[in-house]
């Protein structure tokens, strides 16, 4: 059987909040990059932060949309010199290069009941994504609802991130508050 790993991005697993202050997501796509150098993984599915505490539950339940696409590059940040030839050639430069995706846009629907507002929203993929070791992939996402807590600063500014369990390093980019965990299990 296939034992299944949660990667946090929190340096403090047992602290429960994720930020005072919550945020409303809604509207916009973010995003979270990172890779394994050293072993294939497979993805499974993501954690986000739940409702932020001043949340009002009216009925009993709030719910949420997630929309997550996954690509298989980072896109790349172009130079000035890029824009200054895009300008002088009249070709305007790409604001990112995506060669293909591991997973097309699909989008969840997610209720939570006021008793299990203190719980993050877990979403498992349907379709499980495998990634090679030391290629990047790119999650996109977009959840709309209420306000939802988020990372500290520090933790949402790591770059490396060690699972003792699985015993593998993963890199990341900085990325989205928004994204808790990363479920996934060793190829």
């Amino acid at each position: 059987m296939e034992t299944i790993y949660i990667l946090s991005r929190k340096v403090n697993v047992d602290d429960k909040v994720g930020h005072i202050n919550g945020r409303d997501y809604g509207g916009v796509h973010y995003s979270f990059s990172f890779m394994c150098p050293s072993n294939d993984i497979r993805l499974h599915g993501l954690t986000f932060f739940g409702p932020q505490y001043a949340v009002p539950f009216s009925g009993g339940s709030v719910s949420y949309f997630a929309q997550i696409r996954m690509d298989k590059e980072v896109p790349r940040a172009r130079t000035w010199s890029d824009y200054l030839w895009g300008i002088w050639t009249g070709t305007v430069p790409h604001t990112s290069i995506l060669d293909g995706f591991y997973m097309s846009e699909s989008v969840w629907k997610v209720t939570v009941k006021e008793e299990d507002a203190k719980n993050p929203i877990t979403i498992m993929l349907g379709k499980r994504v495998e990634l090679p070791a030391g290629e990047w992939i790119h999650i996109r996402f977009q959840l709309d609802g209420p306000p939802t807590e988020r990372l500290k600063k520090e933790d949402k500014n790591r770059t490396t991130i060690w699972h003792p369990e699985s015993k593998l390093m993963f890199h990341t980019l900085i990325g989205s508050g928004q994204l808790k965990d990363i479920h996934f299990s060793v190829i």
